[in-house]
């Protein structure tokens, strides 16, 4: 985002985007940390400093489906030369304190959100509000929008969802990234559902039913919540992708009514096990980093498993892995193997990552690989093994991997 203040209503041919980007006091005192999070939708940095982390905002990514061509400005969309500022405290806004918030520009004069996207027609496919120091959903007027198949309204201060029954009949897709939403009982009226974002809100459970009619949703984003318990996903019989990274999960359970999910992401949790995952025969990708694994025991079920990421964990070796042959990416850097073993029968391998650990045997290396005639993409730095090799580090993994195009963050020349 830029250093200046700016608002900005884009409209789309055949799709109406309206982004409204208004830089507020303090916005960017954002403080990541070096330590990244993968996830399906974006890479973000914790705040060392707090529970709640937020992302930085270069790895936001905006609702997909439509290019800007045509740029206006609504009459009650802040000028770019004016600063959005809160009367109270909006950081500890609750939903029974909402109506005290008042939001105004610094002259003074209040922002009338019943008025924010009168110049839209009613009829349009797509309307995305991001950044727009929104808190009154209900006052929108979204009803109104008999058309809609796509609704995000990122990053803006609404703790309540209200007054999107009358959409349940069109709405596909609904982003409320960066919001501070508790509840959400109400989306499940919204049974046409196929992509629905709730992180970095302040979600501590699932409610019973709430998926009871969503047999369409496809994508589920529930990334940076408070949430402790897998639970309430019954109805999802499509679901595709689900995402509960940055939690706190401690336990994989209750994935028995998912049998089409094949991407699971339960990054930075408290999860010390990999039971559970018996239900998802179907999944092709997991990401667990950042939990409290130390055994492989119980990844041998997911047997259409492709890719493979547990790195920042405390796994001692690579056991159980015999059933996994389709694996194509592994990732266990910065983990406690000190043996490698247990992978040589995986020969679709594509990329293997194991930086960080306390391998120390170039035979072990070369034991394991050999049939991975696909490998191209192997790390090896921060091993012992490294430091012992010195200068001749590359050279030796060129020797016992010469297929490989990148060793460590290096393209290999040819």
């Amino acid at each position: 985002m830029e250093d200046n203040d700016t608002a900005t209503n884009t409209t789309t041919l055949g799709a109406v985007r309206v982004q409204v980007h208004v830089q507020a006091a303090n916005a960017d005192n954002r403080d990541p940390s070096s330590t990244t999070y993968k996830s399906a939708r974006a890479t973000w940095a914790p705040r060392e400093d707090h529970d709640d982390a937020t992302a930085p905002e270069a790895s936001i990514e905006h609702l997909p489906g439509a290019a800007a061509v045509v740029a206006t400005t609504p009459a009650s969309a802040p000028s770019p030369n004016q600063m959005v500022t809160i009367d109270s405290d909006a950081e500890d806004v609750d939903e029974q304190d909402q109506e005290q918030v008042e939001i105004t520009r610094t002259d003074g004069t209040q922002i009338d959100e019943s008025e924010f996207l009168a110049d839209i027609d009613d009829d349009v496919p797509e309307i995305d509000v991001t950044h727009c120091r929104l808190y009154r959903m209900a006052d929108l007027g979204l009803g109104r929008f008999t058309a809609l198949e796509r609704l995000g309204m990122r990053q803006n201060l609404f703790t309540k969802i209200s007054g999107l029954g009358r959409l349940a009949g069109t709405l596909r897709e609904l982003d409320l990234y960066d919001n501070r939403i508790s509840k959400i009982d109400p989306i499940a009226e919204l049974d046409q559902l196929e992509l629905l974002d709730l992180s970095f809100n302040k979600i501590k459970r699932i409610p019973p039913g709430l998926f009871s009619h969503k047999s369409k949703l496809r994508d589920l984003y529930f990334v940076a919540n408070k949430i402790s318990v897998i639970e309430h996903l019954d109805g999802l019989e499509s679901l595709r992708s689900l995402e509960l990274g940055a939690n706190r999960i401690r336990v994989l359970e209750n994935l028995d009514t998912l049998p089409a999910l094949e991407q699971l992401w339960v990054g930075k949790n408290k999860i010390s096990s990999l039971s559970g995952l018996a239900p998802l025969t179907n999944l092709t990708l997991l990401s667990i980093q950042s939990n409290r694994i130390v055994s492989l025991a119980g990844i041998e079920v997911l047997v259409n498993l492709e890719e493979l990421y547990m790195s920042h964990n405390g796994v001692l070796e690579l056991t159980h892995l015999e059933h996994n042959s389709k694996l194509r990416v592994l990732d266990m850097c910065n983990n406690r193997l000190a043996k490698l073993s247990g992978i040589a029968g995986l020969v679709h391998m594509e990329e293997l990552w194991l930086s960080y650990n306390k391998l120390e045997n170039w035979n072990e290396i070369e034991e394991q690989t050999k049939a991975m005639t696909k490998l191209e993409t192997i790390y090896l730095e921060g091993n012992p093994l490294q430091a012992a090799a010195g200068a001749t580090y590359r050279i030796k993994v060129k020797t016992l991997v010469p297929q490989a195009r990148q060793i460590d963050a290096q393209i290999v020349r040819r």
